[in-house]
């Protein structure tokens, strides 16, 4: 494997820890591992996920995302049971926050951070609420200034 190779699995391997040690903390803690691979490593391995840490390094939260066709952000508006293969978390140019979890007192640090850095050339995203028991998802379209919009919106787009 070259050295490339070797620190990008290193880098998905130190994020999956964090993202893990977050949903340990939170009421997510129901979350099944096996879940991890189809709904996390997907946005590790294509670089759509940031960890979030605090000054002392402690993990604070993390976020994950895709840019879906206009096909498949239909199908999650109309199907809350919709998970993405992993080929669909960047063929298209929508966006959806597809996971969002903060540790108390973390989540607007969390979004300033995306709003600011990883996310900061969009103006709107798609996302993706889930119940505690992960069975049912609320989809929410926001601006940057925090307006709900009337859903669907296809106009979530890459700039």
């Amino acid at each position: 494997m070259s050295d490339s190779a070797e620190l990008a699995v290193a880098r998905v391997d130190v994020q999956l820890g964090a993202i893990v040690k977050v949903l340990l903390a939170t009421p997510r803690k129901a979350f099944r591992i096996g879940a991890l691979e189809p709904q996390v490593l997907p946005a590790l391995n294509v670089d759509q996920a940031v960890v979030l840490r605090d000054q002392r390094g402690a993990v604070q939260g993390y976020a994950l995302w895709a840019f879906v066709t206009d096909t498949v952000l239909h199908e999650l508006l109309t199907d809350p049971m919709r998970l993405l293969h992993r080929s669909e978390w960047n063929e298209g140019l929508n966006l959806v926050i597809m996971d969002f979890v903060a540790l108390p007192g973390a989540t607007r640090a969390l979004a300033r951070r995306l709003r600011t850095r990883e996310l900061r050339g969009f103006e709107k995203a798609c996302g993706i609420r889930r119940t505690e028991q992960e069975a049912a998802r609320l989809m929410t379209f926001m601006r940057r200034r925090g307006e709900i919009l009337d859903p669907p919106d296809m106009s979530m787009r890459r700039a």
